[in-house]
């Protein structure tokens, strides 16, 4: 297989990824959707697209090597490279920690919101809430709707004051799984363009690409799977 052809099958996969995320989106729910089990996904798929563009191991010093594996690649430092790299807004950048720990970290380990605490506000006892923020509108109905746009942009990545049962306000964090998905498409573009025009890119790409290949096998003779389950396994494929 020639680089393009490598090239080709990695955004294909990208893109099949991104078309799974825009048909939970553009599903009817006739009430209240999926809030974590969206946000759940629409960052679980951004990370191997950020291992696969920044599949660096960062050493004592600030040096930076190719990792050996999908696994050595520190998912939130490849994350923020991504976002701050090929997302056009640079509010994914600057709160990539938050972003990650809360909506990606939070959901995926979790499946419930994180509240961030210790943070010098007193008169918000010292915290603030994050959570999503699905308003139920579909990709297909904003593609052409500025103003429906700009609204749902308004609340993504925002803080604002909400009140709770006791009339007490509190600090919250949006983060919409629309104007993510709409942002991430556009951020795999980019990356597309960078690929194809920068050389230096394009071989780590190919690089941080076959780690992604490599994580999809899974080494029956290795000592990942106990000798039980291999026995076990082994035995029922020979009786197929």
């Amino acid at each position: 297989m020639t680089d393009a052809q490598t090239i080709d099958e990695a955004f294909k996969l990208f893109s099949l990824s991104l078309d799974d995320l825009r048909k939970i989106l553009e599903a009817d729910y006739g009430g209240p959707g999926p809030n974590f089990l969206v946000a759940e996904s629409a960052l679980a798929i951004a990370e191997p697209i950020a291992k696969t563009y920044y599949p660096y191991v960062i050493r004592r010093g600030g040096s930076q090597v190719i990792a050996t594996s999908l696994d050595g690649i520190n998912t939130k430092i490849a994350t923020h490279n991504f976002f701050t790299d090929c997302f056009f807004s640079n509010r994914y950048g600057h709160l990539s920690h938050l972003i990650w720990d809360c909506f990606r970290n939070g959901h995926v380990h979790l499946f419930q919101p994180k509240k961030v605490i210790n943070v010098p506000m007193p008169q918000y006892n010292d915290s603030f809430l994050t959570g999503v923020h699905l308003s139920g509108t579909k990709p297909s109905e904003i593609a052409n709707n500025l103003a429906q746009e700009q609204l749902e942009r308004s609340e993504h990545l925002r803080f604002d004051l909400t009140t709770n049962n006791k009339g007490q306000s509190r600090p919250f964090f949006r983060f919409s799984p629309l104007i993510y998905y709409l942002d991430l498409l556009a951020a795999v573009q980019r990356l597309r363009q960078m690929v194809d025009s920068n050389n230096a890119i394009k071989l780590t790409f190919l690089s941080g690409y076959q780690l992604l290949v490599n994580a999809k096998r899974l080494d029956y003779s290795t000592q990942r799977l106990p000798q039980t389950e291999k026995d076990l396994i082994l035995s029922e494929l020979q009786n197929l």
